[in-house]
């Protein structure tokens, strides 16, 4: 794949990727060329597209089995939400689902690698570098805009407002107040702040900013940003809508 929606082949561009019937089935549109009558276009095209779901099964390959083993009942509509939005999302969007879930539905979704955080649903293994940037020329796919980097593994970055929360999300990413905090660092912290809550208001220890990737002066922000209130520099649970014990 080319750095943005193309197909290269030695270097030069022979087809382009565009929205398909999901986001796991982007199709190939085959470059016109004097070189190609109807039938051989055809032919590349297969070509590319059994070369494409290769590619990205081996990539995203839990994303598949995701797709592919949704079981009935509640479970299959979170399922569904995680696999259009290429591996996470964020709790508040699927809170009604997620606080009808029973033991077993949890357990149903474990097996199928999905983490229920107090933030957001997602899959830990496409967290990586490799599986966040072939998410993030998907997303941008289905979208129908311009591929663009993502923050490619880093525990967080400064937060773009010009990008959607989808595209953060896409990336394994959640917007945080200053920053966008990949999942399983935010959600790292979210459970030291829950555990620290339990006693009353708390003072954000010293091991947040290094969790949060984050500068120790913009973890205050990060901590409004999921639903702590600060007050005399010491924070309280506010419980928003969505977020667990």
């Amino acid at each position: 794949l080319g750095p943005g929606a193309e197909v290269l082949w030695r270097g030069a561009a022979v087809a382009r990727l565009v929205s398909g019937d999901g986001a796991l089935a982007p199709q190939v549109d085959v470059l016109a060329s004097d070189l190609l009558d109807p039938p051989l276009r055809e032919r590349v095209r297969r070509r590319l597209a059994g070369w494409l779901e290769s590619h990205l099964r081996a990539t995203l390959l839990p994303l598949f089995a995701l797709r592919d083993g949704i079981p009935p009942g509640l479970v299959r509509g979170l399922a569904f939400a995680l696999v259009e939005g290429l591996g996470a999302v964020s709790r508040r969007a699927v809170a009604p689902q997620v606080a009808a879930l029973t033991p077993d539905d949890r357990r149903a979704l474990a097996r199928l690698g999905v983490t229920v955080g107090r933030l957001s649903l997602f899959l830990p293994a496409l967290l990586r570098p490799e599986a966040a940037r072939l998410r993030t020329r998907l997303f941008a796919v289905r979208q129908g805009r311009p591929a663009e980097s993502g923050p490619d593994g880093a525990p967080s970055v400064p937060l773009d407002p010009r990008q959607p929360a989808a595209f953060y999300l896409a990336c394994g990413y959640l917007p945080a107040g200053p920053r966008a905090v990949r999942l399983d660092r935010l959600e790292r912290a979210a459970s030291v702040a829950a555990r620290l809550s339990r006693a009353g208001s708390f003072l954000p220890p010293r091991d947040l900013a290094p969790i949060l990737g984050c500068p120790p002066s913009e973890v205050p922000a990060v901590l409004t940003a999921i639903g702590y209130v600060e007050r005399d520099g010491r924070f309280e649970r506010r419980r928003p809508s969505g977020v667990r014990s």
